[in-house]
């Protein structure tokens, strides 16, 4: 807006919160600012503490692995199948996260995830009719392969009804279990593969939508042992979730 100077007969007049806007006049023009801070909240776990996490079926895989737990390695998962129902099995830990303010009033400008996870699988499948506990991947002499035996780690946010739930980063294995050209036994520590940055803002603007303080987090794995042999057997070590 512009004024015929001076404008001194005009008078700002606030209602509500008046740390939040500001009118000044120059130079025959009404100023109005919009006032603004910046805050930065940040959560490790590393690794997860067994006190914090509340472990929690995954509802699109409702068979847990053999052994699950968080220690001080992180969060660690074992199986072994052997031609059983429990083919396709899962693990979720929940935690809660409050915020340190209320987001109502906040804008998320910047985010970022960053989550390792290592693993040691069986590898060696013997010919016919010796069956080991190998783990099965593409470059292997498999009767049998669609996609192969894999894990999937992922993590997930949320509002805490589950109303709103967003994978935010995720890895899936792929030749972890190979017999030979080389040998692949173990995944060294693996950095999970993040959504853009985009992304992640939008996931938890929307789960702050539902609740201003609140929302959760979740970290989880998922094991495929697909049938590829008559007598299949596949052997997980040891898949962690170290940070």
């Amino acid at each position: 807006l512009t004024f015929d100077s001076p404008i001194e007969c005009w008078k700002c007049n606030i209602e509500g919160d008046t740390s939040d806007v500001n009118a000044t006049s120059s130079q025959g023009e009404a100023n109005f600012e919009v006032l603004g801070d910046q805050n930065s909240f940040t959560f490790i776990a590393d690794p997860p503490i067994p006190s914090d996490w509340n472990v929690v079926l995954n509802p699109e895989y409702p068979s847990f692995p053999d052994i699950y737990e968080i220690n001080t390695l992180g969060a660690c998962v074992s199986h072994y199948w052997e031609e059983g129902a429990d083919q396709s099995v899962a693990i979720n830990w929940d935690k809660n996260l409050t915020m340190p303010i209320d987001m109502s009033d906040y804008v998320v400008t910047s985010a970022k995830i960053s989550v390792v996870a290592n693993g040691s699988v069986e590898t060696y499948s013997d010919d016919p009719p010796n069956y080991s506990e190998g783990i099965d991947t593409a470059n292997d002499n498999c009767e049998f392969f669609s996609t192969g035996d894999y894990a999937r780690f992922y993590v997930k946010i949320s509002d805490l009804e589950k109303n709103k739930e967003y994978e935010i980063a995720y890895y899936q294995t792929y030749n972890l279990g190979q017999d030979s050209d080389p040998e692949i036994a173990y995944m060294n520590d693996t950095q999970l593969i993040s959504v853009p940055e985009e992304s992640l803002i939008i996931f938890l603007t929307s789960v702050l939508n539902s609740d201003n303080n609140n929302f959760t987090i979740t970290i989880g794995m998922r094991i495929w042992c697909e049938d590829n042999f008559p007598q299949d057997s596949d052997r997980w070590n040891l898949l962690i979730i170290k940070s």
